[in-house]
């Protein structure tokens, strides 16, 4: 639980829906968060609920900072703890200095079929098998797939773990909010994020938030600011990386379609939008059809513009490189004999 938490979830969740009268008379004397009860001091309270002592505020207050401070850690914990979400494709590790940092807003923005989502559950699965991290994936397109995430997860992963790892993606569906609904489910996303050791939050994607009302551009743009500055604050309160993806628009036009047409494109939602994230990874292909893909920094505020190719396969993204080497070592298996394999 969080300082944002409503005080009577909180007594509720953590004494019971049969609560002693002691804790229900402070959870309904006013609609407060736990991080207000924390601000008043027993006097207030002794104000607030006549018929309570000193020594009753007191210890409510006690059990209230109890609930909600997080578990202690010692420093070599928070030193081990990882800075970085590996992406999977060693390449565009190796630029970012290890992958995406915590605290930051990072967006996957490229044309449809490109594997924007494909690349967002290969990282989402990436996090869970090695940090043992949870993440929460907003779905706001409806492309998330427990069975395909599963799949990800059990061709790189240990498959008398993989429903375990499974479990440890939240999936929260937004394809029926509009940017105010939106915002509000992200403002409460703080307690799931301490309570499940959250270590990655994954918007699937913004641009459809933005359009989802018929609004003017400059509403839409004052929403996404809102939405954008929550974002931001959950990556930086709990040294996370928050994950996006969004669409490219004709040149001339703010919020994009996912189109598939030639012409020139650029990211959608604008230069606000643009100004607000830490990092983009725009992703291209050469033509229509071709199994590869590239994914270029195209923003980032300490690696060089570099890129790396890709293909999706049944593990999700997988570096191109390496999937050559891979293929190129199973032709030469598959040419020696049985003698010379067991020599191996």
């Amino acid at each position: 639980m969080t300082s944002r938490t409503p005080i009577s979830r909180l007594v509720l969740s953590k004494v019971g829906p049969e609560s002693p009268s002691f804790f229900s008379d402070f959870a309904t004397s006013a609609d407060r968060t736990a991080g207000d009860c924390l601000v008043l001091s027993e006097f207030d309270w002794m104000a607030d609920i006549p018929n309570k002592s000193f020594e009753d505020c007191a210890l409510f207050l006690d059990s209230v900072a109890g609930w909600i401070v997080p578990p202690l850690r010692t420093a070599k914990q928070l030193f081990e703890q990882s800075l970085f979400v590996p992406t999977g494709l060693s390449e565009l590790d190796s630029a970012l200095h290890g992958g995406l940092r915590a605290g930051h807003l990072v967006e996957i923005v490229g044309r449809a079929g490109l594997g924007k989502s494909q690349l967002c559950l290969t990282i989402s699965a990436k996090l869970i098998q090695q940090q043992k991290r949870g993440v929460i994936y907003l779905d706001s397109e409806r492309k998330f797939s427990r069975e395909r995430f599963k799949e990800i997860l059990s061709v790189v992963g240990d498959d008398g773990v993989v429903e375990d790892d499974a479990q440890r993606c939240v999936p929260i569906r937004a394809d029926h909010m509009n940017a105010r609904e939106f915002l509000a489910t992200i403002k409460q996303l703080e307690t799931v994020i301490v309570e499940q050791n959250i270590g990655l939050v994954v918007v699937d994607s913004i641009a459809a938030i933005a359009r989802a009302e018929d609004v003017s551009i400059a509403e839409r743009q004052s929403s996404l600011a809102k939405i954008a500055t929550e974002l931001k604050q959950l990556a930086e309160t709990f040294n996370i990386p928050v994950l996006v993806t969004n669409q490219v628009t004709s040149l001339g036009s703010v919020f994009g379609s996912g189109t598939t047409g030639g012409g020139i494109t650029a990211p959608a939602l604008g230069n606000t939008w643009h100004h607000v994230i830490n990092v983009r990874l725009l992703l291209t292909a050469e033509s229509e059809g071709t199994q590869i893909r590239t994914v270029k920094i195209t923003k980032s505020p300490d690696a060089n513009d570099s890129s790396a190719q890709y293909s999706i396969g049944p593990g999700g993204v997988v570096s191109y490189k390496q999937l050559t080497a891979l293929k190129e070592w199973a032709d030469i298996l598959s040419g020696m004999s049985a003698d010379e394999l067991g020599s191996l």
